[in-house]
C-alpha cells in the first residue's frame, strides 16, 4: 500500500508579462515556503512539469539543493526528486542536431522554442543556468540526494538538448530513471488521455517511477 501523497498543481506567472527575471523569485519564495512546511510535517517534495514547466521543475529542484547545501544540518533535503517530461533544458537552441529532428516533429519547429525562448528568458543571457539548466552546476544534485528523472522524445526538437542534460547529469554522479522513446512527440505521455498505446505506456512509466520514488512523499 502507497502512503499517503498530494498533488499540487502550480499556475506560474507566464509571459509575455512575467518572463523568468519576474517570475522566478514568485517560485523561489513559494519553495522556500514549502521547504519550510516540508520540514516542520515531515514529508519529501517531488517537483514535477513538462515542456516549459520541465525546464521550471530542474531549475527549481537546483535552487532548492543549491540552498539545501549551504546548511545541511536540519536533516536529508525537503526535495527527493523531480520529474522532467520532455523539458527545454538550453535556451540556446544551438544544438545541430534540432535540424534533423526539426523535419520529424509535427508541433515544435526550431523557430517555435526560439521563440518561447526568448520571451521566457527576455533580459537574460541565454546562457544563464536560471533558464538554461545545461549550463548549472548539476553536481548539486547528487550532493542533496535529489533523483532526476525524465521523459524524451525522439520526434521532439527539445531532446537533442534534453539528452545532452541528462549525459552532463551522469557525469555528475546524479540518479534518475529516463525513458527516451524514438519516433514520438513531445509529451506523448499525455496522448494517455485519447487511449494511445505509447502515451498509456510512457504514463505508465512515469507513475511507476513516481511510486518508487514516494517513499512518503508528497509529489
Amino acid at each position: 500500500m502507497l502512503p499517503d501523497y498530494e498533488i499540487s498543481l502550480v499556475s506560474y506567472p507566464l509571459v509575455p508579462n512575467s518572463p523568468a527575471s519576474t517570475a522566478l523569485p514568485h517560485l523561489e519564495r513559494l519553495c522556500d515556503a514549502l521547504v519550510d512546511q516540508a520540514r516542520r510535517e515531515g514529508f519529501r517534495i517531488t517537483f514535477f512539469g513538462d515542456s516549459s514547466g520541465g525546464n521550471i521543475a530542474i531549475v527549481l529542484g537546483l535552487y532548492v539543493a543549491t540552498q539545501y547545501l549551504k546548511n545541511t544540518s536540519d536533516g536529508p533535503c525537503p526535495v527527493e526528486a523531480v520529474m522532467a517530461m520532455c523539458p527545454a533544458t538550453d535556451m540556446r537552441n544551438e544544438n545541430p542536431d534540432i535540424y534533423v529532428v526539426e523535419a520529424h516533429d509535427p508541433i515544435l519547429s526550431r523557430k517555435v522554442i526560439t521563440e518561447v525562448a526568448e520571451g521566457w528568458r527576455a533580459e537574460l543571457p541565454a546562457s544563464d543556468p536560471r533558464v538554461s539548466p545545461i549550463m548549472a552546476d548539476l553536481s548539486v544534485f547528487k550532493q542533496a540526494s535529489i533523483k532526476v528523472d525524465g521523459v524524451t522524445a525522439g520526434y521532439d526538437t527539445l531532446t537533442p538538448d534534453a539528452i545532452k542534460f541528462r549525459e552532463k547529469l551522469a557525469e555528475c554522479g546524479g540518479d534518475g530513471d529516463w525513458l527516451q522513446w524514438e519516433k514520438q512527440m513531445h509529451c506523448f505521455p499525455l496522448l494517455s488521455a485519447f487511449h494511445i498505446h505509447e502515451g498509456t505506456e510512457g504514463k505508465k512509466w512515469i507513475v511507476d517511477v513516481l511510486k518508487r520514488n514516494v517513499n512518503g512523499s508528497r509529489v
